[in-house]
């Protein structure tokens, strides 16, 4: 059976994402699609401020700082663990990261206690 539940990320937001990659001149990490300022902007959205053509939605609601620091960590040599409680948006986030970064967030890693 190869019918999808949801469309992944990458698919769902296929146009924003082709949109921020044709107006990103800034540096981007090793391999990354996006530089983490476009990374930024695909997940928290835009704002008036950023003086943009169009509007680019919100797609993850919580600590913007969260996201940030998500996004640093990623762009340095390290690796990020998100933990928490259910239903806080990890796996969201994760998926959000992996489409913006490198366009396929079916190979994010996942884990539970049930798995470990």
């Amino acid at each position: 059976m190869s019918e999808l539940l949801r469309a992944p990320a990458e698919v769902k937001y296929a146009e924003e994402l082709d949109w921020l990659e044709s107006i990103d001149d800034g540096p981007k990490p090793f391999s990354w699609r996006l530089s983490p300022k476009m990374v930024r902007l695909f997940v928290l959205g835009s704002e008036r401020a950023d003086g943009l053509d169009r509007e680019v939605a919100q797609k993850w609601f919580g600590d913007r700082s969260f996201v940030e620091r998500s996004i640093v960590t990623l762009a340095s040599d390290r690796g990020l663990l998100l933990i928490g409680d259910p239903g806080t948006g990890k796996s969201w986030l994760a998926e959000l990261l992996a489409a913006a970064i490198s366009r396929n967030s079916t190979l994010v890693v996942q884990g539970t206690a049930g798995t470990t």
